[in-house]
């Protein structure tokens, strides 16, 4: 007869997250500043994570619109963006942006871009798709931990202004 013995550790998977920004009176964000124009770049926290929004506006002089805000100008190019001011520590998988409402055909590009730097000097990775209603999910190729996410809204001018309703973007960890 054998007898053996083993000690066996058992370890408990990491519990992976994901980081939900939502916009407007119903959402989770709480902005820096009051914007009511799509020329202002302002900072909001989200459950602990700071972003930076930039040219995207909260109609903050009528009370904010309910879950969204907005982007794109009347008859003038711009470029708006939602990033992260600090690394997410782990990886982050896929990146959801949800739209209220789009006009596709005012887009020069819509890309999500991974950065190593809070400048975005170091662009690791870049995701670009064609922009539509509801959920529009980035995958990352290369997940990496300690990065930055940015994204971005490259557009002509329409024919009038806010023709992007961002409602959400969740970033979605990965083991």
């Amino acid at each position: 007869t054998v007898t053996a013995t083993f000690d066996v550790t058992i370890k408990a998977a990491a519990a992976l997250t994901t980081h939900t920004i939502s916009f407007g009176n119903n959402g989770n964000a709480v902005a820096s500043a009051d914007v009511s124009g799509y020329t202002t770049t302002w900072t909001a926290v989200a459950d602990g994570v700071t972003y930076s929004v930039a040219n995207m506006n909260r109609n903050s002089s009528n009370g904010c619109w309910d879950n969204i805000i907005k982007a794109g100008r009347k008859n003038t190019a711009s470029v708006a963006s939602v990033s992260t001011t600090a690394p997410f520590a782990k990886k982050i998988g896929t990146v959801t942006v949800n739209l209220e409402a789009v006009t596709a055909a005012n887009f020069n590009s819509f890309k999500l871009y991974v950065a190593s730097d809070a400048d975005f000097a170091n662009v690791l990775e870049e995701v670009s798709l064609t922009p539509a209603k509801n959920d529009n999910v980035f995958t990352v190729v290369t997940p990496t931990a300690n990065c930055y996410y940015k994204v971005e809204f490259d557009m002509k001018g329409g024919s009038g202004n806010g023709f992007v309703s961002l409602h959400s973007i969740a970033f979605a960890e990965v083991a």
